[in-house]
């Protein structure tokens, strides 16, 4: 009774180990569906490197971005917003979003 209690446990957790980690943004440039993005690095006006994500929905974006910045812990400077809603403007059809950023 006892290994089947914990054989049933390990299978749980394995399970779910495997559908967290199926669902984690991409952390490297490249397609990524969980996220429904694309990430490119690119050389930025100012001559340094900088990653363009452009994504279906703003939510992916961000999603993105906070992987992408993981050895920054997530910290990143957004240099261009492109159809990402602010304020009053959530609602409005806007197109399909796209940031360039920087990590750090």
């Amino acid at each position: 009774m006892t290994v089947l209690s914990i054989l049933g446990r390990t299978v749980v957790v394995a399970a779910v180990a495997g559908v967290v980690g199926c669902t984690a943004a991409k952390t490297e440039p490249g397609v990524d569906s969980g996220t429904n993005s694309n990430a490119a690095l690119v050389t930025w006006h100012d001559g340094k490197p900088a990653y363009a994500i452009a994504c279906g929905a703003p939510g992916g974006c961000l999603e993105r971005a906070n992987a992408m910045c993981r050895d920054t812990f997530g910290n990143y400077t957004t240099l261009q917003s492109v159809n990402m809603p602010t304020a009053g403007s959530a609602r409005e059809p806007l197109g399909p979003p796209s940031v360039v950023i920087r990590c750090g």
